[in-house]
């Protein structure tokens, strides 16, 4: 029984030296992460999620602070670098009812696989927390959860009217020119 006691005790401080090393190398080495968290092929930025989303025309100032799930197109990107080598991300997304920006804090060493991952025109949902931008005094998507490719589907507008009308619209030397 002593025995036992001493074995035990023994290997407790062993793992107990293994952990305080592993923390120690973490602490000193700090581990880099990419851009993607999860297996799912879908993941472009983040981890996986399973969330429905929502149409941005239905958000509004009371839902900031809660995490928000939104999918559309991609119609901007802009990158613009801030101090301590990061890159504020901007993507304008669009779902055929409103826009919305979602801001990505970024590394500037993970700019480049970003780029590979985001084009003008892509399909992506979003997870992330929908908060009161302060800089450019709009509500915005922020803290990005995750974020997955999908297939947009080429649902246009179409005119079921019997009867097609045509608006006509001139200026005369008169007129705000509003249309040119």
């Amino acid at each position: 029984s002593i025995i036992d006691n001493l074995e035990a005790l023994e290997e407790k401080e062993e793992l107990e030296k293994e952990a305080k090393e592993d923390k120690d190398f973490k602490k000193n080495n700090k581990i880099q992460y990419g851009l993607i968290k999860s297996s799912n092929k879908d993941v472009i930025y983040g981890r996986d999620f399973d969330d429905e989303a929502m149409k941005i025309i239905d958000l509004n100032a009371a839902d900031c602070g809660n995490d928000v799930v939104i999918l559309g197109e991609v119609f901007s990107i802009d990158y613009r670098e801030i101090r301590n080598e990061k890159t504020i991300v901007t993507l304008s997304i669009y779902d055929h009812t409103d826009s919305i920006n979602v801001k990505i804090f970024l590394r500037n060493d993970l700019l480049e696989e970003f780029k590979s991952h985001f084009k003008e025109g892509i399909g992506i949902k979003v997870k992330g927390l929908l908060e009161y931008d302060r800089y450019s005094e709009e509500i915005d998507i922020s803290r990005i959860y995750g974020i997955m490719k999908i297939a947009l589907s080429n649902e246009g507008r179409m005119d079921n009217a019997i009867e097609k009308r045509v608006e006509l619209h001139c200026h005369t030397k008169f007129s705000e020119m509003d249309a040119v």
